[in-house]
């Protein structure tokens, strides 16, 4: 797709939205939605929420469905199954879970909204400690490894066997759930981590639009092409030296993280990138952060004379006015974004020559509890897979974006990106309005690409990156170190105590195992 087109679509697709906006605020006038909240690993037991309510699944839905064509579906199965989700991300769930009766007409299905500051981790302690575990979790953000060393998550190995529609999960999302050679989580929801651009600045400049797969060197060809006494190329290159290190280096990850051998890669990926992300920073005005990171605060700074604005707590102060072509720090989760007075879109990160669509993503899961029973785990996991990878539920989730149900939900985002290749989803998902080449691209190279989003799915992740990587980091970014002998020193430290968490997490997950087995 050439600039133009892009643009206009843009241009058509903003008239659009101003209305769906509109149907949306009136419709959550009525629905109401809570903020996200952050994961909590604390060892208090807090008392569960007040604000959960129990609710059972209505067959009334606005979508028309022809159901019970999935051959391996098990649509006899029955039973009571409860789900827990975030009051946050309820509407997400919509379509999905009213329809699900009119394919599964034997469960009776109810859901869980909670509202916990402690996000998942709270919810389930609580829920564990009076023995009220639901069945079904969906969760967006926390430590699955934490939940799972818990003995909260029931392993999902025998269900997913021979069963074809599993087959198109990428095995690359498959192995991040596999701990000890069993399958513990599914995916629900993927989102990318992008380069922002603004289309209106960018036609402005006479700027033609990057190719999708671009590489750091083109970026940044094009981030002071940008830059002149009127605009900045991007609001902050703040986190582009943790993600290239993974799209420029298979062998490594966020933060130079290799997952799949369980050891940061610091000198052999983040070294380099790091020093790229200075020698952009060190170009005069390419980086609005930095010009308002050391700016005076008496409206003389070069940031305000360039802005007209002094220092505020926004951190997309610049770009919100028009004023970057870029940023690195959004994603495709970002609803703030349609907010934006301006045609814009997300863009490929800029990949290496020798790792073309190695993207950073995140991904939210959904697993099955032990609370199950042998009376509704059959029940349990038919949910589970019409919340991750089957393909009617996929397609009914992605039916919410249809030009045709235009107002009828109150949507978080644009557009849903699956976690499944199955050619039907993948049709449904690439014809949807909102869906541009740059979102095709990545969706079409999730087995290419990459977690990031470690804190997830390795264990006490953020611990030690915030012990050992990321106060060596800083420096390094701040002009205070040298990144090779900072690699080097943290790269040991950080492996060794990894590798303790590692050991300490495997042998609990073995212990798991042996006792679940018993009873299983």
């Amino acid at each position: 797709m050439s600039f133009k087109k892009l643009l206009g679509a843009a241009l058509w697709k903003g008239l659009l939205l101003s209305m769906l906006l509109l149907l949306a605020l009136l419709c959550g006038i009525f629905a109401g939605c809570a903020p996200a909240t952050e994961p909590s690993n604390g060892s208090e037991t807090p008392a569960p929420s007040s604000e959960e309510s129990t609710e059972p699944v209505s067959s009334n839905t606005g979508l028309d469905v022809e159901g019970g064509n999935d051959v391996y579906a098990n649509y006899e199965a029955s039973g009571k199954v409860t789900v827990a989700i975030n009051k946050s991300r309820s509407t997400d769930f919509q379509a999905l879970l009213d329809t699900f009766a009119q394919y599964y007409q034997n469960i009776d299905l109810e859901v869980d909204y909670f509202s916990a500051e402690g996000g998942t981790t709270e919810y389930l302690t609580a829920k564990a400690a009076n023995g009220t575990l639901p069945d079904i979790v969906f969760d967006d953000y926390s430590s699955l490894p934490y939940f799972i060393s818990q003995g909260w998550v029931y392993p999902l190995d025998d269900f997913v066997e021979g069963d074809g529609d599993f087959d198109y999960v990428p095995d690359s999302i498959v192995d991040s759930y596999t701990f000890n050679g069993h399958l513990f989580a599914l995916p629900t929801t993927i989102h990318f981590r992008t380069i922002f651009l603004n289309l209106d600045l960018l036609n402005e400049l006479n700027l033609d639009l990057p190719a999708l797969d671009w590489t750091p060197e083109q970026y940044a060809e094009l981030m002071k092409a940008a830059t002149n006494a009127t605009y900045s190329g991007s609001e902050t290159v703040f986190d582009l030296d943790i993600n290239l290190a993974g799209t420029t280096n298979v062998n490594s990850g966020y933060y130079g993280y290799d997952i799949a051998n369980r050891r940061f890669n610091l000198a052999e990926s983040w070294v380099e990138n790091v020093q790229f992300m200075r020698g952009l920073r060190e170009y005069p005005g390419l980086e609005a952060w930095s010009m308002r990171w050391n700016s005076s605060s008496d409206g003389t700074s070069d940031y305000v004379k360039k802005f007209g604005q002094g220092n505020t707590d926004d951190l997309h102060m610049a770009m919100k006015a028009g004023k970057t072509l870029s940023d690195t720090i959004e994603g495709t989760w970002d609803a703030w974004l349609y907010e934006l007075k301006f045609n814009w879109t997300h863009w490929p990160y800029p990949q290496g020559a020798d790792s073309k669509g190695r993207l950073p993503m995140h991904i939210d899961h959904s697993f099955m509890t032990t609370a199950v029973t042998e009376d509704n785990v059959e029940a349990a996991f038919e949910v589970l897979r019409y919340l991750t990878y089957g393909v009617e539920g996929n397609i009914t989730r992605l039916s919410m974006f249809d030009e045709e149900n235009a107002g009828k939900y109150v949507l978080n985002n644009r557009y849903y990106i699956p976690c499944t290749i199955h050619p039907d989803v993948a049709e449904k998902f690439e014809s949807l309005p909102e869906v541009n080449e740059a979102i095709i691209y990545m969706y079409e190279n999730i087995e290419n690409s990459f977690r990031a989003d470690p804190a997830k799915i390795v264990p006490d992740f953020d611990q030690i990156n915030n012990d050992y990587i990321l106060p060596s980091r800083n420096n390094v970014t701040d002009g205070l170190a040298d990144a090779a002998t900072v690699a080097a020193e943290v790269e040991a430290k950080a492996n060794e105590e990894i590798a303790k968490k590692w050991a300490a997490f495997d042998e609990t997950v073995e212990k798991f195992l042996a006792d679940f087995k018993k009873v299983n």
